[in-house]
């Protein structure tokens, strides 16, 4: 869908100015890092003492360090927006292939990754999975001779591989 719609492209094409936008500003910063560290040169003179030396050591490592992070949060940058326009198609995905979907009598669609796109909510399991899990909870408690033990509520966290509710 993604590349017959066109939108494979569009989201390219997006990443690929934002990546120009940020090559752009990392030049900039690369610049005035340049700058920053062609004044402290200059302020200690051509031949610095062994103090001004280590300053300078200290300077560069400091400015080197700032350049890489500036890089690493550049590319996290380009990731989550390459990630929020792909999530951004899905969510206007999702509900078109669900109605299809259930025009034509499936209940899931499974997308090509193979995850699954859209479902139709009534074949959710998980209540039923919930009260089995309950009424297993409260057996294994009246065999212990005790209450059973909490479930934490709707805000405790769900247990890996458990299935969770999605409204």
């Amino acid at each position: 869908v993604l590349k017959m719609t066109g939108t494979d492209l569009e989201i390219q094409n997006a990443v690929q100015e934002r990546q120009n936008r940020i090559r752009d500003d990392l030049a900039t910063f690369q610049k005035r890092l340049e700058e920053a560290w062609n004044t402290k040169k200059t302020e200690f003179g051509e031949e610095p003492n062994e103090e001004q030396q280590n300053q300078l050591q200290q300077f560069l490592i400091r400015l080197n360090q700032e350049s890489q992070q500036a890089q690493s949060q550049a590319q996290a940058n380009v990731s989550q927006f390459r990630q929020e326009l792909y999530q951004t198609f899905q969510d206007q995905v999702s509900p078109i292939s669900l109605e299809v979907a259930k025009e034509q009598g499936f209940s899931i669609v499974f997308g090509q990754n193979p995850s699954i796109l859209a479902f139709d909510t009534s074949i959710d399991i998980t209540d039923a999975v919930v009260e089995r899990m309950k009424q297993l909870q409260q057996e294994n408690a009246a065999g212990l001779g005790g209450e059973a033990p909490a479930t934490g509520g709707a805000d405790a966290p769900a247990l890996p591989g458990a299935p969770s509710i999605t409204p």
